[in-house]
């Protein structure tokens, strides 16, 4: 695992940037906080692509195996009192594989909208 990070603290706001790599999959956070504001405003989006393999230890005990990509946009804005967040998590191409009866199913789309 990689992780880069890089911020700053000017005129009462705090920037930031962080990447993170895991084998084929890419996190990205990046952002603002101004805490001029009372209270404190958020300003962040985070996005990447993670391979459905990291999951793969706890579906292996539930007899289930994922191949595939998952992709993620979100943005958290708001306050810090009151944080309001949202985005979408898709994926494409991706195959579900039961591993007790070795039945394959294939998902060609996917699309999850994430709100409070």
């Amino acid at each position: 695992m990689t992780v880069t990070s890089d911020g700053q603290f000017r005129n009462k706001r705090v920037t930031q940037t962080t990447a993170a790599s895991l084998g084929d999959g890419t996190l990205t956070a990046k952002g603002s906080v101004d805490l001029a504001a009372q209270p404190a405003v958020l300003d962040l989006r985070v996005n990447g692509a993670l391979p459905l393999s990291l999951t793969q230890r706890r579906l292996l005990d539930a007899g289930l195996r994922l191949k595939g990509t998952a992709d993620l946009d979100m943005s958290i804005g708001g306050t810090v009192a009151k944080p309001d967040y949202g985005g979408t998590i898709s994926g494409s191409n991706l195959t579900a594989i039961g591993l007790r009866y070795g039945r394959n199913r294939q998902i060609p789309e996917c699309q999850r909208t994430v709100h409070p």
